[in-house]
């Protein structure tokens, strides 16, 4: 087990080509380590690899983005050769060759290639880090955001949320802060905000300028429990939530938190932060799929109106990408029609399978094809599920199948989203295996999830 502290690496030397620095590893595990030339001469890159490989032991992650990992920690410290890909494509020192994934997108013609890869692969990440502009900065609290306020980070964040409450509707307000409720000690750049609006297609689940228009210079802000009601150390992540109830949508959260850590630059993906759902309501936000949480925090989700009548202090904050984005992943995706295969998707089902300790089915040759039915999970009543978006005559096709030899099926109908992972996660691995689902973007959201589909896998949407 690795305690949840952090690395501390001080050197002091010539040996090494950084010189002399300090660096700081986000991490779980506790180590510190001074050495000098004169003291140490030729141990310092035995005892740098060693102590950082015993760090990279602790991070959990797969195999191939744990070298990843690996390769950006060490050769921080020393000149080391990593095996695997070495970074995942957006990074500026990256080439084609050290991908992640480098036989996607594949089936390109002309120069669509390039543009695949920036519409929906790790590009995308490199265009994002790119946009990122300061507006608020110069003080001990600092606000940068992608173009339309999409992506935002903040340091030494305050919410005044004395006024607020809870309501019946609408999920995301459109005017929420008045001046000097949301805010830091830094110069912020009006302007620079204004530009962000986007008429006609601001708020909701798209952006997060109307939440942070009003960011406001807070002269006064001390984050202490004199100015704040609350204040948080931990990480935050704010995150504006889609239908909790529907996998599609559902999964569309998940995946943008993903890509929101990596433009974070959060590359051991630690557990330990808190993600805040940014809603207002006073009924609850029903979530079908609460397991899939642990996947990316170990702490539970709070609501934001569990802060209402409170003034909270936030030392380091993310306002994540947004399911309904413009030209967003997942959905609204503007992707050329003759590329297939994304690095991202599939390091985000390798990732979400490894946290969810998903593993494949081992099964010898001569085993029955093994056909697995995902059938509609009513939303509210059996009434609705009779009536709405199921295939009506499923116990006939059930039928039909259980009597075709050499073949198995089973029915997963209204099971935990990691209880069907475990019942067909490991078969698509296998060449005798067949997922039939009766919904119609439910399989997608459901796919991105799982392993790399064999070629002559074979996948039917009814």
């Amino acid at each position: 087990m690795c305690p949840k502290h952090s690395i501390h690496l001080t050197t002091r030397g010539s040996n090494t080509k950084r010189g002399n620095q300090s660096r700081h590893i986000e991490h779980r595990r506790s180590v510190k380590l001074l050495w000098h030339d004169r003291i140490f001469p030729d141990m310092q890159f035995v005892i740098v690899v060693l102590i950082l490989s015993v760090a990279v032991s602790c991070v959990d992650l797969p195999l191939g983005h744990l070298s990843i990992y690996r390769n950006r920690m060490l050769n921080a410290q020393v000149e080391v050769t990593v095996s695997g890909p070495t970074c995942y494509g957006y990074e500026k020192d990256c080439n084609h060759d050290s991908r992640f994934e480098t036989k996607f997108p594949s089936n390109c013609k002309g120069s669509k290639n390039w543009r695949f890869w920036f519409q929906g692969d790790f590009g995308y990440i490199g265009k994002r880090l790119d946009e990122l502009t300061p507006m608020c900065d110069k003080g001990i609290s600092s606000l940068q955001c992608t173009n339309r306020m999409q992506f935002c980070k903040a340091q030494n964040l305050f919410l005044d949320l004395r006024s607020h409450y809870s309501r019946h509707y609408p999920d995301h307000k459109q005017d929420i802060f008045s001046e000097n409720e949301i805010g830091g000690d830094c110069d912020v750049y009006s302007s620079a905000i204004s530009r962000q609006e986007t008429p006609n297609v601001d708020g909701g689940l798209r952006s997060w300028f109307p939440e942070l228009k009003t960011f406001s210079k807070i002269s006064d802000y001390k984050q202490n429990h004199s100015n704040c009601d609350i204040v948080i150390n931990k990480p935050v992540v704010f995150m504006k939530l889609d239908q909790g109830e529907n996998m599609y949508h559902h999964m569309c959260d998940f995946l943008n938190l993903y890509m929101s850590l990596h433009v974070n630059g959060s590359i051991a993906f630690d557990r330990d932060f808190i993600i805040v759902n940014w809603y207002w309501l006073k009924r609850d936000y029903v979530d079908f799929f609460t397991d899939s949480w642990q996947v990316f925090t170990e702490h539970p989700i709070v609501y934001l109106r569990d802060w209402f009548g409170k003034r909270v202090c936030i030392r380091n904050a993310i306002f994540s990408l947004l399911p309904r984005m413009i030209q967003g992943i997942y959905y609204n995706t503007q992707l050329g029609e003759e590329c297939v295969g994304t690095g991202l998707v599939k390091s985000f089902s390798q990732f979400f399978l490894h946290r969810l300790k998903i593993e494949e089915d081992k099964r010898s040759a001569n085993k029955p094809i093994r056909v697995t039915y995902l059938t509609r999970r009513s939303y509210n009543s059996g009434i609705r599920q009779q009536m709405y978006r199921r295939v009506m005559n499923d116990d006939e096709l059930i039928d039909v199948i259980r009597q075709t030899p050499g073949v198995r099926v089973q029915v997963v109908k209204g099971i935990k989203i990691r209880t069907q992972l475990i019942c067909t996660g490991g078969l698509l691995k296998e060449k005798k295996s067949i997922v039939i689902d009766d919904m119609c973007f439910l399989l997608l959201g459901f796919f991105i999830q799982l392993p790399e589909i064999p070629k002559d896998y074979l996948m039917n949407e009814l």
